[in-house]
């Protein structure tokens, strides 16, 4: 799942400093265990990609 920092903290685990807007990708139950204390980060929605959308456009025959 795709969460956003909302309080800087120090992620043991991964051995770096979570800032305050950051975003990356954990486990649902590494988001239970770093909101475990405090609320830390957030889930963000996913952003699905629009498929592209079909030419609707008819091509012209070969003439005879």
């Amino acid at each position: 799942m795709k969460v956003k920092v909302i309080e800087r903290f120090k992620d043991s685990k991964e051995g770096v400093i979570r800032e305050k807007g950051d975003t990356f990708i954990i486990s649902k139950e590494r988001f239970s265990e770093i909101n475990s204390t405090c609320k830390m980060v957030a889930e963000v929605a996913e952003e699905t990609k629009p498929t592209a959308a079909k030419s609707t456009v008819k091509k012209r025959g070969a003439k005879k």
